[in-house]
C-alpha cells in the first residue's frame, strides 16, 4: 500500500516543529483534566492512581463498552467497538470493510482519513461534492446518480456534522440516505465524530456503521477514546477480526476516566456549547468587519466551519500568518477544497485570543 501525505496532520505537525502556539484551526472543544472527572469522587480517584499499568482488556472493557454504549446510543454492547480515537476508527473500518476495487462514494469537504485510506488500499473513491453557494448542503439528487452510475458501491461515507463545514443532515435528509444506499445494497458509514446531540435511541439498520469520538464535544482528545457502531453482527465481527491482529487496547485512563466523562455528559456538552455559543458571537463581529475580505456559511452544529478568503489564496494567507504572527491555519486542499478557504476552530476559552491576534495581523497588511 501506498499512502498520500495526510495534509492536515502533515500542517499541524509542521506548525508543532516550527515552534507556533496558537493554531486557529484546531477541532476540538476545551479539553479537560482529570481533576475535573475525578471531583468529588474519592472512591475513583483512590481507584485512578492505584489502578496498575498492566495489559487492559483488548478492545475496551465491558464497563467502559456498556458507558460508550449508553452515551452513542443505537447498539447493544455487542455492536459497538472500542478504538483508540476515530482515526483508528476509520482505520479499522476500511481494513475490515474495504478491498482493492470496491468503488466508494465519500461526502467532500471531508476529513482526509476518508479518501487516503481507501485509494492506499486500491478503491476507487469518487466525490459527492456540496458547494458553498448551497450552504455547504449536498445535494441528494447528485448522490442517487452516483449509486446509478458504474458498478455497485461498497459504500456511501457521510459526515454528520461535517468537518471542516459545519453543515448537518436533519432527519428527513438522513432518512433518505439510509432509504437509498439500502436500496443500492451497499454499506452507509457515519461519521459522528463533531456531534453535539449526544445519544441517538433509534436502531441502527442493517447496512450502517456510525464512528464517534470523546476528542471534540466532549473535550477529552487525549484520551483517545472513540467507537465503532453498527448495525449487525456480522460486521462487528469482521472488525473485530481486523482489530485483533491491530492489537487495540484502551489506555489505562481511558478505562478508568471514561465511565465518569460518559455518566458527566450532559455537564460536558453544555460545557462545550456555552463555549463554542460564545465564540460564535465573536466571529460574527469577526465577519461583519471583514466582510469585504472574508465570507462564510455559519455552521450549523460542531466547532469547526471554513472561512473562504475573497481577497487572496488562503494558503498564502496562512504562510505569512504563521510567519508573522505565529498564528497556524489549515488550508482547503487538506479537505478536498479549493485553496481559497481555511478551517476556522472555535471550541476552546482561548479562542478570542487567538481570532484577536489575527485580527491584529491582518490589521497590519
Amino acid at each position: 500500500m501506498k499512502f498520500d501525505q495526510f495534509d492536515l496532520k502533515s500542517s499541524f505537525r509542521d506548525a508543532r516543529d516550527e515552534g507556533i502556539g496558537s493554531s486557529l484551526s484546531s477541532s476540538h472543544t476545551e479539553p479537560l483534566t482529570p481533576s475535573f472527572l475525578l471531583k468529588g469522587r474519592r472512591e475513583a480517584l483512590q481507584h485512578f492512581l492505584s489502578a496498575p499499568l498492566a495489559y487492559p482488556a483488548q478492545g475496551g472493557s465491558a464497563e467502559l463498552k456498556h458507558a460508550a454504549s449508553s452515551f452513542a446510543g443505537g447498539g447493544t454492547d455487542a455492536e459497538i467497538i472500542l478504538c483508540n480515537g476515530a482515526d483508528d476508527g476509520i482505520v479499522l473500518t476500511c481494513l475490515g470493510l474495504l478491498s482493492a476495487g470496491d468503488r466508494m462514494i465519500v461526502q467532500t469537504p471531508s476529513y482526509q482519513a476518508w479518501t487516503g485510506i481507501p485509494r492506499a488500499l486500491g478503491c476507487v473513491v469518487e466525490f459527492w461534492r456540496a458547494e458553498p453557494e448551497d450552504k455547504w448542503r449536498p445535494d441528494l439528487e447528485k448522490l442517487a446518480r452516483l449509486l446509478r452510475r458504474g458498478p455497485r458501491p461498497r459504500a456511501v461515507v457521510i459526515s454528520t456534522p461535517c468537518n471542516p463545514t459545519g453543515f448537518a443532515f436533519d432527519r428527513a435528509g438522513m432518512d433518505e440516505i439510509r432509504a437509498m444506499t439500502e436500496h443500492h445494497g451497499c454499506l452507509l458509514v457515519i461519521d459522528n465524530v463533531h456531534s453535539f446531540s449526544g445519544s441517538d435511541c433509534s436502531p441502527i439498520p442493517m447496512n450502517q456503521i456510525s464512528l464517534g469520538s470523546c476528542s471534540k464535544a466532549l473535550g477529552l482528545p487525549g484520551l483517545r477514546l472513540g467507537w465503532i457502531i453498527t448495525g449487525s453482527a456480522d460486521l462487528s465481527a469482521s472488525l473485530d477480526r481486523v482489530q485483533s491482529y491491530l492489537g487495540t487496547y484502551m489506555h489505562p485512563a481511558a478505562e478508568l476516566l471514561g465511565p465518569l466523562a460518559f455518566s458527566s455528559a450532559s455537564q460536558i456538552l453544555e460545557r462545550s456549547k456555552r463555549i463554542v455559543d460564545r465564540n460564535l458571537r465573536l466571529i460574527d463581529a469577526f465577519m461583519e468587519e471583514r466582510s469585504e475580505s472574508f465570507g462564510w456559511v455559519r455552521p450549523m452544529e460542531g466547532c469547526v466551519a471554513l472561512i473562504e478568503c475573497l481577497r487572496e489564496d488562503a494558503t498564502r494567507l496562512a504562510l505569512h500568518a504563521s510567519g508573522a504572527a505565529g498564528i497556524h491555519l489549515a488550508t482547503g486542499p487538506a479537505f478536498g477544497v479549493s485553496r481559497r478557504f481555511f478551517r476556522l476552530g472555535f471550541g476552546t476559552n482561548l479562542f478570542g485570543t487567538s481570532l484577536e491576534r489575527f485580527n491584529d495581523f491582518l490589521a497590519t497588511r
